[in-house]
């Protein structure tokens, strides 16, 4: 295959994230194949993480031109224009992207019609959650916070596996969430995915997906709402310019048991992939699910106005920190500088105005001596304002000197 090499070369560095790196052999490419649409692909992809915008469309157009059918090129294009603040043709190429891919999915037919909806049953809001980030496993406490405000009488429910530290699990327990510990062959499901899992759950009547690192909030809650208000089967959410996807992973809500066996769809899907990325649950619900839910599906799409059953009461969110589905979980970074040896484990706690702990977690030593973790937004406007403080303690003998 010509440039080969190349191509595997920038395909890993982009997979790093080490796009500044990745530059240089997509130039090579195109050097010797300058009418390869998918090196101008990349190479708008690599533009974009590094907010070079006016280079990124450039790119990105380039390969449009070439692959005018292309929806991945149309997601990037219209990512960049959001980035740049022009609505309209961020808006515009959305659209296009969510056209292209329901065009493409509804040639596969569903394996069954919808199954019968039960009469009663609990209301689940489903995350995945695995490891020990605070980004993570203090979302996860904060959405049960949430939930009781803005979804009293639903259940969080997190499916864990063992990589979660224990006095997160028991902190969520005694906030009202259930825990499902995952095991044996279900490990092999990738852990975006297990919280699909609720979709089949006998006992449940309604279940929404959510993303552990985004908040529910009234504006989450109002979305559903008018789903459920509408009747419709399925539920999406498109709230921000990067939303361009027919199902995101936690912006989707169905009634529990009318797509079947979920768990088999996923393990049939998974056994014909011959890799897992970070889209895969995407690209599952894009494959699997929306052939089944196209044409019942109500969208509470602000972003893109895409659906044949739309959102009249929602209106376009300005502020990026409050659509639904907002990251707020890895949109700050608190900075600690210790006098520690680079690699060292130094165990950090914020401590409230009530000398009450909020959360304690170890962290390693970065070579500029300094500890950088991502915190929840709230956490980190809490120590701007002086309500909480840090405290850290070696771990070994680790001071430097």
């Amino acid at each position: 295959m010509k440039n080969g090499k190349l191509k595997a070369r920038a395909d890993a560095l982009l997979g790093a994230g080490r796009f500044r790196d990745a530059i240089l052999p997509i130039l090579s490419i195109l050097k010797s194949e300058p009418g390869c649409a998918p090196a101008y692909e990349k190479l708008g992809v690599a533009q974009l993480r590094l907010k070079n915008y006016p280079a990124a469309i450039t790119s990105f157009k380039q390969a449009l031109r070439l692959m005018p059918e292309n929806a991945n090129v149309c997601d990037g294009l219209a990512e960049t224009y959001g980035w740049t603040g022009d609505l309209a043709l961020n808006r515009q190429l959305g659209l296009r992207s969510l056209q292209l891919k329901d065009s493409q999915a509804r040639k596969t037919p569903p394996k069954h019609a919808l199954m019968e909806r039960r009469s009663a049953g609990s209301k689940l809001i489903a995350f995945s959650l695995f490891g020990a980030k605070p980004r993570y496993c203090e979302m996860s406490v904060l959405n049960v916070l949430a939930a009781r405000q803005h979804f009293p009488g639903w259940i969080c429910r997190f499916y864990v596996d063992a990589t979660v530290p224990p006095d997160i699990l028991e902190r969520l327990r005694a906030a009202g969430a259930e825990i499902v510990m995952m095991s044996g062959a279900r490990l092999q499901i990738p852990g975006t995915m297990w919280r699909f899992l609720a979709l089949d759950d006998p006992q449940a009547a309604i279940v929404i997906v959510r993303d552990v690192d985004a908040l529910i909030g009234e504006r989450d809650q109002q979305c559903v709402a008018e789903w459920l208000d509408d009747g419709s089967a399925f539920h999406v959410i498109r709230d921000y310019f990067t939303h361009s996807e027919l199902i995101l992973a936690g912006l989707f809500g169905t009634y529990a048991g009318i797509l079947g066996d979920v768990e088999a769809l996923m393990q049939e899907f998974l056994a014909r992939q011959k890799k897992i990325i970070r889209v895969t649950d995407q690209d599952f619900l894009r494959t699997c699910i929306w052939p089944q839910v196209f044409d019942q599906t109500f969208s509470s799409d602000m972003a893109f106005g895409f659906g044949s059953r739309l959102s009249q009461r929602m209106l376009p969110c300005a502020d990026p920190y409050q659509h639904v589905g907002a990251n707020l979980g890895g949109c700050a970074m608190m900075e600690i500088a210790v006098a520690a040896k680079t690699g060292s484990a130094i165990r950090w706690t914020l401590i409230d105005r009530n000398e009450t702990q909020v959360c304690t977690y170890e962290s390693t030593v970065a070579a500029d001596g300094k500890i950088v973790v991502d915190i929840p937004r709230v956490y980190a406007s809490s120590i701007r304002t002086g309500e909480y403080r840090i405290e850290h303690t070696y771990l070994a003998s680790v001071v430097s000197g």
